[in-house]
C-alpha cells in the first residue's frame, strides 16, 4: 500500500515539473518571436516647399515668314536648302530677269533721251532770254515793231521748258520702277532663321498666290498656353517659370511669361498666356511638347517631411517617430502638400527622427530595425 502511494506521488511530482517547464518554453518563445519591422528612417528639417500646377503646350517659333515674290516669274536659280540658317538679307532665289532687264534698258534710254532734250530746251531758253533783252532795248529805242518783241517773249516763255522737266521726271520715275522690278528678281530673306520649307525649283513658276519659301527664327521660341482664373492672377508679366520639353532635354528651363490676356479666348473660360524661352543652341524646335511649372504657393524654411511619412489611422494624421530601437506614434497637423512633401504645422520639431518607409506595418511601440542608419 505504502509503495503504491509512493508511486502516485512520483507520478504527480513529474506532471508538475512537465507543466513548469512547458510554461517556461512558451514565455522563451514568445521573447523570442517578437516581429521586428525593417523601416527607413530621416531627420525632420526645414526645407522650402511649393504648391505647381503642370499646363501642357505646343512651342512656336519666335518669328516665322513666308516669302513670295512681289512679281510672279519664272524661277532661274534657287540658293537654300531646307534647314539652312540664314541671315536677313540673305538671297534665297531668283527669278528669270531677262524681259525685265530689257524693260529697264528701254526706260534707262528714254530717261536719257529725256535729260538731253532737257538740256538742250534749256540752253535754248538762255539764248531766247538774251534776245528777248535786246529785242527790249531795240523796241523801246523804236526800232523794232512790238510784233517782233511779242515774238521774242514768246520764244523765252518756261511753259516748253516746263513740259519737258514733267516728261524728264516722269521717265526717272519709270526706270525706278523697272530697276526696283529687277531688284524684285532676287528674293531675299526677311529675316534672320532657318528655311523651313521650300516650295519652287528651276524652271517653275513662282506666283505671289502662294509661299514659295517659309522661314522661322528658334533663337527664341515662344510656348502659348491658357490658364484657369484660378491661375490667372498669380502671373505677372517678366515673371519667371520653369518648363520641360522633354523632346529636347532633361534639363529643367527657364521661360519668362512675356504677355497674357486680361480677357477670357473666344469661346473658351481660360486666359491665353505666352511664355518666351532662350533657345541659343536650338535644340527645342517648332512644334515640340512643352510643360510649364507654374507656381502657385510656397513656404519657405518650414518643417517638411515626405508625404508618404504620413498616415491616417483611426481618423487621425499620425508619424511614427523614432524612440531606440521602437517607434512611438504623433498626431500631427498638416499644411501645403506638393505631392511629394508636406508642410508640417504642428506636431514635430525639427531634428526629429521619424519613419519614412515602412510606416504602414507598424504600431504604437512596435520593435523596428532601421537598415538605412537614418538619412541625417
Amino acid at each position: 500500500m505504502k509503495s503504491k502511494i509512493v508511486s502516485i506521488i512520483c507520478i504527480i511530482t513529474t506532471m508538475l515539473m512537465l507543466v513548469g517547464c512547458s510554461k517556461e518554453s512558451n514565455e522563451v518563445q514568445s521573447i523570442q518571436t517578437e516581429k521586428v519591422v525593417s523601416v527607413e528612417s530621416i531627420e525632420v528639417i526645414k526645407e522650402d516647399i511649393t504648391l505647381s500646377t503642370i499646363l501642357t503646350a505646343r512651342v512656336t517659333p519666335f518669328q516665322e515668314a513666308t516669302i513670295v515674290p512681289k512679281i510672279p516669274g519664272k524661277v532661274d536659280v534657287v540658293y537654300v536648302q531646307l534647314g539652312d540658317k540664314v541671315k536677313k538679307g540673305q538671297e534665297l532665289f531668283a527669278l528669270d530677269a531677262k524681259d525685265i532687264l530689257n524693260q529697264v534698258k528701254q526706260a534707262e534710254a528714254a530717261y536719257k533721251l529725256m535729260e538731253a532734250n532737257l538740256r538742250s530746251s534749256k540752253k535754248q531758253l538762255d539764248n531766247a532770254m538774251l534776245n528777248l533783252e535786246r529785242m527790249q532795248q531795240l523796241y523801246e529805242a523804236g526800232a523794232i515793231a512790238k510784233q517782233q518783241l511779242e515774238q521774242a517773249e514768246l520764244q523765252a516763255s518756261t511753259v516748253n521748258l516746263d513740259i519737258l522737266e514733267a516728261q524728264a521726271e516722269q521717265a526717272r520715275v519709270s526706270l525706278e520702277i523697272a530697276s526696283s522690278s529687277l531688284a524684285d528678281m532676287v528674293i531675299k530673306a526677311p529675316i534672320d532663321g532657318y528655311i523651313t520649307s521650300i516650295n519652287v525649283k528651276p524652271g517653275e513658276m513662282a506666283s505671289n498666290a502662294m509661299p514659295s519659301i517659309t522661314m522661322a527664327n528658334i533663337d527664341k521660341v515662344i510656348i502659348e498656353a491658357t490658364v484657369s482664373e484660378y491661375l490667372v492672377n498669380t502671373l505677372k508679366p517678366g515673371g519667371v517659370v520653369n518648363v520641360k520639353i522633354p523632346s529636347a532635354t532633361n534639363e529643367i528651363l527657364e521661360g519668362r511669361i512675356s504677355n497674357f490676356s486680361p480677357t477670357t479666348a473666344p469661346n473658351s473660360l481660360t486666359y491665353p498666356v505666352k511664355i518666351e524661352l532662350n533657345n541659343e543652341d536650338g535644340l527645342i524646335k517648332g512644334g515640340m511638347f512643352a510643360e510649364v511649372i507654374i507656381e502657385t504657393e510656397r513656404r519657405s524654411e518650414v518643417i517638411a517631411i515626405p508625404s508618404d511619412a504620413v498616415v491616417i489611422k483611426e481618423g487621425k494624421t499620425i508619424v511614427f517617430a523614432l524612440n531606440d530601437d521602437r517607434v512611438s506614434i504623433k498626431e500631427v497637423k498638416t499644411g501645403l502638400d506638393d505631392g511629394k512633401k508636406v508642410e508640417i504645422l504642428e506636431g514635430l520639431n525639427e531634428g526629429e527622427e521619424i519613419v519614412s518607409s515602412g510606416q504602414n506595418f507598424l504600431e504604437d511601440g512596435q520593435l523596428i530595425n532601421v537598415v538605412n542608419g537614418g538619412n541625417k
